[in-house]
């Protein structure tokens, strides 16, 4: 594996912390051929920091940039991590578009079941996919233990069921004060 690079971004606040998964989580996406870039590996071990009582660093974590497979290319990352790394309950993931939060899930799954040591998580469910739910709009991934990571599109109204131990907001832009609210 490559030595990391560091780098100095033009903007980066991050909370003290004693220690990072980080690197663990960089590890983890590299096995499965999903390696992070120098700029995703900071983002990374911000949102992995944690304090000397073993909570989460940082309440949220923002990221700006310039292309969308840096910024959802980490979100993804970020998720893989929240459930082989530090293995969190529930992680719901939300995009403004329909078609953005299918890929996405798409892209996950996929990545999750093309791997054995991911997959052999996976929930033994009914059908061809274990584990995976992709139907009527509906997309989830669940693990043996249940650890689910479920993907739901944000509507023009509200955020209704936007809940759970980890909540990514893709496309913020787009995220209005009743959606937050809701």
């Amino acid at each position: 594996m490559p030595a990391r690079r560091l780098l100095d971004p033009t903007y980066l606040h991050t909370p003290a912390s004693v220690e990072t998964f980080g690197p663990e989580v960089a590890d983890l996406c590299a096995k499965a051929d999903y390696a992070p870039d120098p700029e995703q590996e900071l983002i990374l071990d911000a949102t992995f920091a944690i304090l000397p009582n073993g909570k989460s660093a940082a309440f949220e974590v923002d990221l700006i940039g310039p292309r969308q497979n840096f910024k959802t290319g980490v979100l993804k990352m970020i998720e893989l991590g929240w459930l082989f790394v530090t293995n969190q309950r529930l992680i719901v993931h939300s995009a403004h578009e329909l078609t953005t939060t299918e890929e996405t899930f798409r892209e996950t799954a996929e990545l999750i079941e093309d791997h054995s040591f991911l997959s052999r998580y996976l929930k033994l469910t009914r059908g061809d996919r274990p584990g995976i739910t992709a139907a009527n709009g509906r997309w989830a991934i669940e693990l043996k233990d249940d650890r689910r990571l479920k993907y739901k599109a944000r509507g023009s109204t509200g955020g209704r069921g936007l809940s759970g131990d980890k909540v990514v907001l893709d496309e913020f832009f787009a995220v209005t004060p009743q959606i937050l609210g809701s």
